[in-house]
């Protein structure tokens, strides 16, 4: 069950940001822009699912931010769910249904925001 969100003024318009909890102890991210929708890591679809069923809501794009296990487990189950959905993710790694590699660097609009996408290494080989 999901019990906060977070609203930006993004000019003359709303940004809102939802945390979706997903497994025992992490959470998706569910961003809403200009009426289309956006998710970031589902490493466990039915909690996504539903929560874009409740809000009779499509699924634009998804943000796959590294390979672990509990940030796309999800993902094909979800792309099932909404196959119109363009996954984005690093090109750095094997990500499940990935349509757009991001390597770092890119600058892209999307949902009528500007993103940059960083490259960063991590000190911990686990997290390679």
């Amino acid at each position: 069950m999901v019990n906060s969100a977070i609203r930006c003024n993004v000019g003359e318009t709303m940004l809102k940001i939802t945390p979706i909890a997903i497994i025992e102890d992490n959470y998706a991210w569910l961003i809403q822009h200009q009426g289309k929708t956006l998710v970031i890591d589902p490493g466990e679809a039915a909690p996504v699912l539903a929560y874009l069923k409740e809000h009779e809501l499509t699924l634009d794009y998804m943000f796959v931010t590294h390979k672990h296990w509990d940030h796309v487990t999800g993902i094909a189950e979800v792309k099932a769910a909404h196959p119109d959905c363009v996954i984005y993710g690093t090109g750095h790694f094997d990500i499940p249904c990935r349509e757009i590699a991001l390597m770092g660097g890119e600058e892209f609009e999307l949902m009528g925001l500007d993103w940059n996408c960083l490259l960063y290494t991590s000190p911990s080989p686990r997290d390679s």
